[in-house]
C-alpha cells in the first residue's frame, strides 16, 4: 500500500513536477492543496502519513498551518516537512518551536526529496529501519 503524502504548496506547477515524481516509485499515493486553508482540511479529512508543507501560502502560512496541525491530535502524530526557498533563521527557528521534521530548501531534486521522505517516515516507524551494514 502506498504513503499517503500531502503536499501544501502554492505553485500549482511544483505541486505537480512533486506528485509525477513521487508517485512514478509506485511508493507514494500524493494529493496536494494551493493554499493553507484547503491543505488543512485536506489534512482532516485525509489522514495522510506525511504533509509536505510550503511556508509562504495565501489565506494561511505553512507556519499557522504547522501550528493547527500540531495543536490538534490525531494531527498532531503526522510528520512534517517545511519546504521554503526562504528559509532564513527566524524561519528555521519559528519551524522547529513549531515541530516541524525536517526542513527541505527549494528547488529540490525529486530524488533528494524522496530521501528526506523516507529518512523522516522511518525516524516515525512508517517505514521499516535500513538493514545494518555488515561489518567486514
Amino acid at each position: 500500500m502506498p504513503t499517503r503524502i500531502l503536499l501544501i504548496d502554492d505553485e500549482e506547477a511544483l505541486c505537480e513536477v512533486f506528485k509525477r515524481g513521487l508517485e512514478r516509485t509506485g511508493n507514494y499515493d500524493v494529493g496536494f492543496a494551493t493554499d493553507g486553508k484547503t491543505g488543512l482540511l485536506m489534512a482532516r479529512k485525509g489522514n495522510p502519513d506525511l504533509i509536505l508543507l510550503d511556508v509562504r501560502m495565501p489565506r494561511m502560512s505553512g507556519i499557522e498551518v504547522l501550528r493547527e496541525l500540531k495543536s490538534n491530535y490525531p494531527l498532531s502524530e503526522i510528520p512534517v516537512i517545511m519546504l521554503s526557498g526562504l528559509l532564513d533563521e527566524s524561519t528555521k527557528k519559528e519551524c522547529n518551536y513549531q515541530y516541524s521534521e525536517e526542513f527541505v530548501e527549494k528547488p529540490v531534486a525529486i530524488a533528494t526529496l524522496r530521501d528526506r521522505i523516507e529518512t523522516v517516515l522511518r525516524r516515525f516507524g512508517k517505514l521499516p529501519p535500513l538493514p545494518a551494514a555488515v561489518a567486514s
